[in-house]
């Protein structure tokens, strides 16, 4: 793999994470490619988006279990 693509990919996946974390819902889709293989991009969102949700529960003592994160959720807890 080129280093500088895997580098590309990594960031794009930890914007995706943050932004369904906390603006977008987001479709599970169960299809892969012939191969049965993902993208680095996806492993990235994962952690991206789990690293936002332990924040948000650390600055308001709020578990929130359903993305997106959304300010009705955090008032009516």
């Amino acid at each position: 793999m080129i280093p500088r693509t895997v580098h590309s990919h990594l960031m794009g996946g930890m914007i995706w994470g943050s932004g369904s974390a906390l603006h977008e819902r987001t479709e599970v889709d169960n299809s892969v490619n012939p191969a049965g293989a993902k993208a680095i991009g996806e492993l990235a969102n994962v952690g991206t988006a789990a690293a936002v949700v332990s924040a948000v529960f650390h600055a308001t003592g709020q578990r929130i279990r359903e993305l997106p994160i959304t300010n009705d959720k955090l008032i009516l807890g």
